[in-house]
């Protein structure tokens, strides 16, 4: 889109940012993820009735579902929260010869230790001769030091080759490893855990079998063992393709999922002793993997969340790419302090703030919560909550449930202010309230009756009802359309006002951030006439109406320099006058003979 044209040149509004617990994604950086990706970046969908953090999830899959083009997310976990490392070990460098003593094995002699063997893996043995078996013992470099359960066997007429098991092999490590092949540090914190699995073709293709410093690693889920992605490159530092760039695996990994950091000792390669992973089955001619257990690499901790906990999340979300969304949700939280914390990123962000108030609150319970969050001064008029006292069907996790509308708030407005004009206007002057906008549930039950008087109640005290209206042929509703400001008579009491307001506020932000290192006259008129020019295109899509206070005109404006620094500085004053949403309707019926 053309910004001089009057529209906003990006689809922010139709993106949120939200702050939450889920089971998966990093704890240091805020993500994004689509309706497609959600999932897999954060994990499945958990129930309230395990754990009512989980409403977060639940609610982000309601707003992708309905609307939201994308989420930039920002991951909580309690301050104890840990990481692990993924060690994988090739075991290598062995040299074993047996002893033959009356045709069975007596002893075992060590040539040479090798590294990164496993104690209490078997030692096997050539013929002639059967039924000889040992067992390794390492020590923490993974040499091997002697063996354990040396049994003889019978019919060996000269000493058999005695070979360590070269299989491949994993463990997890809370500290940085020192002794190891690779190791995985793995940013995406799954509480699930993950599953590795390496491969290396057999080289060359004929003749005597060399180790491969080519292999693939590949990540698999452990929920569904389904593949999550798979890494091919080199172990060699240096490696390059016939265009210069690099196949060394670290970087390979780097490039395509920047949240893994691989590590690899100097000199790795997987060769034919690690048979788990080297070529193919002689039996059923299939790739070699070998594959860890699940391995647990991320606890989310257990010590409650802090004020410092919710202030790095909110600092990590509010800096991810300047302004990258433009509605925040809350996801259900009753968290007092992250609650205010978004408020203030609602204030410095101006974008919409939409939240929750627990439904199994009363209706006076409810007043006093948001009350209490101290939202009501007329900066708040971005933001605005619903109390939904409703049951219905989770359908994520199958079975009835009271859990916030936000995330359905969230959607819905994203999906409106996707339907813009030929001048990037949104139909913002309608809010996602009433019979045309139905909660788009499943087996709703409401659980308590609410009086005109009580909604009343609601509304002075910045509380939006999502209630069964018999409106429009009856459904359950979003019962009003208003932000916490208290006043009564300000337009800023209006949620469509404050999205209108917002949407203006930016664009024109965004249009005179264009001009800094200008010439200052040319700044100017380039102000002005964008101004205008983008105010004439709001009134077009009725987002401006006509006021007496401004002289029968919907807006009006004025550019000029700063008088204390007319050289660099430039003012911009702008008045406007906006729609109004029709709340309540007064009839009188006269019947004359």
């Amino acid at each position: 889109m053309d910004m001089t044209e009057g529209a906003q040149n990006s689809a922010t509004d139709q993106i949120a940012g939200v702050i939450g617990r889920f089971q998966r994604g990093p704890i240091d950086s805020a993500i994004f993820v689509t309706r497609d990706t959600v999932s897999q970046a954060l994990g499945p969908a958990g129930s309230i009735r395990s754990n009512p953090l989980n409403e977060c999830g639940i609610q982000l899959r309601e707003a992708l579902e309905l609307g939201t083009r994308g989420a930039v997310v920002r991951r909580i976990a309690a301050p104890n929260a840990s990481r692990s490392f993924a060690v994988v070990r090739i075991p290598g460098g062995a040299a074993l010869s047996a002893v033959v003593t009356a045709g069975a094995v007596s002893e075992l002699k060590i040539t040479a230790a090798g590294k990164h063997y496993q104690t209490g893996t078997l030692v096997s043995f050539s013929g002639p001769g059967t039924g000889a078996s040992a067992k390794i013992v390492a020590n923490p470099a993974g040499e091997i030091t002697g063996f354990t359960d040396l049994k003889g066997g019978t019919g060996y007429t000269t000493a058999p080759t005695a070979t360590p098991d070269g299989s491949i092999w994993y463990s997890v490590s809370a500290v940085e490893p020192v002794n190891f092949s690779l190791y995985l540090d793995d940013r995406h914190c799954w509480n699930s855990g993950v599953v590795l699995s390496l491969h290396a073709d057999r080289t060359p293709i004929s003749g005597a079998s060399t180790p491969n410093q080519v292999v693939s690693l590949r990540v698999i889920d452990p929920l569904n063992n389904n593949e999550v992605t798979t890494f091919t490159g080199s172990l060699q530092m240096g490696a390059q393709d016939d265009y210069g760039h690099s196949i060394y695996l670290p970087d390979v990994i780097e490039r395509q999922a920047p949240l893994y950091r691989l590590t690899v000792a100097t000199g790795t390669a997987i060769g034919p002793e690690n048979g788990n992973a080297y070529g193919r089955s002689s039996a059923t001619g299939k790739d070699l993997w070998a594959t860890s257990q699940t391995l647990a690499l991320f606890s989310e901790g257990t010590a409650a969340y802090t004020e410092e906990t919710y202030a790095e999340a909110i600092k990590s979300l509010t800096s991810a790419s300047g302004r990258p969304f433009g509605i925040l949700m809350t996801g259900g939280t009753q968290s007092v302090i992250l609650l205010a914390k978004l408020g203030e990123a609602s204030r410095a962000l101006n974008i919409p703030l939409v939240g929750d108030v627990n439904g199994k609150m009363t209706y006076r319970e409810a007043i006093d919560f948001v009350q209490g969050l101290g939202f009501q001064d007329d900066t708040a008029h971005l933001i605005s909550f619903y109390w939904a006292p409703v049951e219905a069907y989770e359908p994520f996790n199958g079975y009835r449930e009271v859990w916030g509308t936000s995330g359905v708030q969230v959607g819905l407005r994203c999906a409106r202010n996707a339907q813009i004009n030929s001048h990037g206007f949104a139909p913002k002057n309608q809010p996602i309230a009433g019979h045309r906008f139905p909660l788009p549930r499943q087996q709703l039950r409401q659980l308590v009756a609410v009086s005109d008087a009580e909604k009343s109640d609601l509304a002075v005290g910045g509380i939006n009802p999502v209630l069964f209206y018999n409106t429009g042929g009856g459904s359950y509703q979003f019962g009003d359309c208003l932000t916490v400001v208290k006043s009564r008579t300000s337009d800023r009491r209006l949620i469509a006002v404050g999205e209108m307001s917002a949407h203006i506020d930016n664009a024109l932000a965004d249009y005179a951030s264009q001009l800094t290192h200008k010439r200052m006259k040319q700044a100017v008129k380039d102000m002005e006439d964008f101004a205008d020019r983008f105010l004439s295109n709001a009134t077009a899509a009725e987002w401006l109406v006509p006021s007496n206070r401004l002289g029968g005109s919907t807006f009006s404006v004025t550019v000029t320099p700063v008088s204390d620094s007319p050289k660099t500085k430039m003012a911009v004053y702008y008045s406007t006058s906006f729609d109004g949403t029709l709340r309540q309707a007064f009839l009188q019926q006269a019947i004359t003979g």
